[in-house]
């Protein structure tokens, strides 16, 4: 039967039948279901039976095996077996031929275990096992192991152990992606624990005003918890120099808190402000074997000397660079594309705000400059009704004046004429 119906019939033997059915299968048809089923499993466990099905399958053993390392131990997770063998029993690696395949990285092939002088001939005496393969998983550090048993001592051809290394071979890719679905989905759960505080830390209208430093140490603090960076950083750009100043600097494990005195001109690094100018995110990943030594490369620029990796998404306002939130590592690491949405909805967040408290900074100033100009008005208003009033108080001085004069003229004229003086 195939490697789904044996795994049904195992939870429930009412179902399917022991016609079996995989002689007239090829073993790639075989090694393809057992892909197919590794890939629908949740646990490694599962992926264990999956396995010892899989083994039994392809080398028509007695009895299977799924050990996985447990420090100095190997622990045998799930067998198949006609009597009992090793299931939930954790064996010191030196006790055990598949600690040795682990250890050495290599496939070991006994023919006959009675004279094989690697293998503890004591743990297999109250057992029916005379011949045994044990294959590793995980190319360059193995950390688990297939192993398949027979009642008889023979040998197998070298095809029958190609097929077994590319089934583990399998079940290593099978229990890598498991692995990261699972830290994915509890990286996604932290993200949205946390992230609420720091999107509120980013709504907040003191951001960028008075007190915003304090809330750039809450924002680097929580972002370095969250994704588990080595160092997170703001910086925002400084309108007259042109240049990116540090607002806050908060460093993974002792959450100490600093700012750069490094103040980088975006002109003097195209290469690496370009992306940012235009909205989108930089990571930067230099390998430790060339980190320093390669001067055309992008560098990590806004992180201390040392890092690897580095994270950069770019603040915009008015469809230019304000600033950027960056996050390094000292070891060369693949940022998760859940970490790069998270800090890019951040991002977007904090510069609404930051856009917002420039708007209201632009209604201060103006309310202030109408302010300023009420009071000169007021001013120059009170200034001319001194400057009308003194005009007033010189045209009725004028005007008395001249009456007077009219009068002297008059009484001139008067006297001339009787005097018959032209």
């Amino acid at each position: 039967m195939s490697t789904t119906s044996k795994l049904r019939h195992l939870e429930d033997p009412s179902t399917g039948t022991e016609a079996d059915d995989h002689h007239f299968k090829t073993d790639a048809e075989i090694l393809i279901e057992a892909v197919v089923a590794m890939s629908e499993t949740r646990s490694v466990g599962e992926i264990g039976l999956v396995l010892c099905v899989a083994v039994g399958d392809l080398s028509a053993a007695d009895g299977t095996s799924f050990i996985v390392k447990e420090g100095d131990h190997c622990l045998y997770i799930e067998s198949l077996a006609p009597t009992p063998l090793f299931k939930g029993q954790s064996i010191p690696q030196q006790d055990c031929i598949a600690g040795w395949c682990m250890r050495m990285s290599q496939y070991v092939d006994i023919a006959d275990i009675h004279v094989e002088e690697r293998l503890p001939i004591h743990a297999y005496r109250s057992t029916f096992v005379k011949s045994l393969i044990v294959v590793p998983i995980g190319k360059t550090e193995p950390f688990a192991a297939i192993s398949a048993y027979w009642a008889i001592p023979h040998s197998r051809p070298p095809e029958k152990v190609r097929i077994l290394q590319l089934l583990a071979d399998a079940a290593e890719v099978a229990i890598h992606d498991m692995v990261r679905g699972r830290e994915s989905g509890e990286r996604i759960a932290r993200l949205k624990l946390q992230s609420s505080g720091l999107m509120r830390a980013a709504r907040s209208p003191m951001v960028g005003r008075g007190e915003a430093p304090g809330m750039f140490r809450l924002i680097t603090e929580q972002l370095i918890k969250v994704i588990s960076a080595n160092e997170a950083s703001v910086w925002l750009l400084d309108a007259s120099s042109q240049r990116l100043v540090c607002q806050d600097t908060c460093e993974h494990p002792d959450f100490k808190h600093s700012i750069h005195d490094f103040s980088p001109r975006c002109s003097e690094f195209p290469g690496y402000f370009g992306k940012l100018e235009t909205g989108q995110h930089l990571i930067v990943e230099v390998p430790a074997q060339v980190f320093g030594t390669d001067s055309t490369a992008i560098r990590p620029l806004l992180s201390p000397q040392g890092t690897y990796s580095e994270m950069v998404v770019g603040l915009q306002m008015a469809n230019a660079l304000a600033g950027v939130i960056c996050l390094s590592s000292n070891e060369a690491r693949h940022w998760q594309d859940d970490e790069i949405q998270f800090l890019l909805a951040l991002a977007s967040q904090l510069q609404i705000t930051l856009a917002t408290e420039h708007l209201k900074n632009a209604e201060e100033q103006l309310a202030e400059l109408n302010a300023q100009l009420d009071q000169l008005v007021r001013e120059r208003t009170s200034k001319l009704e001194v400057v009308n009033a003194e005009l007033d108080a010189f045209a009725k001085t004028l005007s008395h004046d001249l009456k007077a004069l009219r009068q002297v003229c008059w009484m001139v004229s008067t006297v001339f004429g009787r005097l018959g003086v032209p």
